[in-house]
């Protein structure tokens, strides 16, 4: 006789979501889960726009199980390359009881070009996207590739690379170590304005040509290239009436007067002239040339 197995909601450690779920709210999915008292609010949460099941049954790399891939282990493959960052279900429960916040679920689709094995393709999960909601109401998805800025402003990256001057013709390959962000908010002429600001160390892991040798060069192209990632994607955000930002939510929790006079004040914010200024502060250490030299012009600005 077989045993019926029963899966204990207390040993979950992801939750997956259909966009079309979200879609609905998903205040609702936590209210049917908190029913049972082993439930707990630990498991990572990803939504997908395709089949739940299909998600589930993409093996691990080398033969592993399921339960080794990104879905169930996010932090190993986030350490070495960070796009969007994961997020626990207390967290994004908190961030949705939050006035003004807009919280960012990673997306997973199926790779069934990249790998194979034995000249057979074989599936692998990826971050496709991210969906975001506002409060309890769904916002929107962007793709990975309208994305690119969210990982220097978004808390919680490791290991960001970039192609510098540019993607189409790079001359070096930058790899930034957990960078920082911040908003400064300012009031002109009876309208908010935020400045972001950046810092990090970054260094120089591959080189197609020497191009880019010279210390302040190399930095000020690179800077230049993240600020472009950032308006690109608060653009993106305004195209899609989505608050990537979170200027609401920084209006909200430090100036909380001008956000309560301006309520509803995200459409406010989410106009061109919102973000005032960009400020990259990068550290780049060494520039990785093809005789292996320190940056020319010496270590650090002068």
């Amino acid at each position: 006789m077989k045993r019926l197995r029963k899966e204990s909601l207390g040993a979950r450690d992801s939750s997956l979501i259909s966009e079309s779920v979200l879609k609905e709210g998903i205040r609702g999915i936590y209210d049917s889960f908190s029913r049972y008292h082993e439930f707990r609010l630990t498991p990572w949460v990803y939504a997908t726009r395709e089949s739940v099941k299909d998600i589930f049954s993409v093996p691990g790399f080398f033969e592993r199980s399921p339960l080794s891939t990104i879905l169930h282990e996010p932090k190993g493959i986030h350490s070495q390359t960070s796009y969007v960052t994961s997020i626990r279900l207390q967290q994004l429960i908190r961030q949705i009881n939050e006035p003004g916040y807009t919280s960012c679920i990673p997306t997973l689709a199926i790779n069934k070009i990249q790998w194979s094995e034995k000249n057979k393709p074989e599936p692998k999960l990826m971050i496709d996207g991210a969906i975001f909601l506002k409060s309890d109401a769904f916002r929107s998805y962007i793709p990975l590739k309208e994305l690119s800025g969210l990982r220097w402003v978004q808390p919680g990256m490791i290991r960001v690379s970039i192609p510098v001057p540019d993607r189409k013709e790079p001359s070096v390959q930058i790899v930034v170590d957990n960078p920082k962000a911040s908003l400064k908010y300012m009031n002109r002429g009876g309208r908010p304005q935020y400045d972001v600001k950046m810092k990090a160390t970054g260094y120089a892991v591959s080189r197609t040509n020497n191009s880019l040798l010279n210390f302040r060069q190399l930095t000020s192209e690179t800077e230049k290239a993240i600020e472009v990632e950032i308006r690109n994607l608060f653009r993106t955000g305004i195209d899609k009436k989505t608050d990537i930002l979170n200027l609401e939510y920084n209006l909200f929790r430090y100036h909380y007067g001008e956000w309560k006079a301006m309520s509803p004040a995200e459409d406010g914010l989410l106009t061109d002239d919102a973000i005032h200024d960009i400020h990259i502060n990068l550290n780049i250490t060494h520039t990785s040339s093809e005789k292996n030299k320190s940056v020319q012009g010496g270590i650090g600005r002068h």
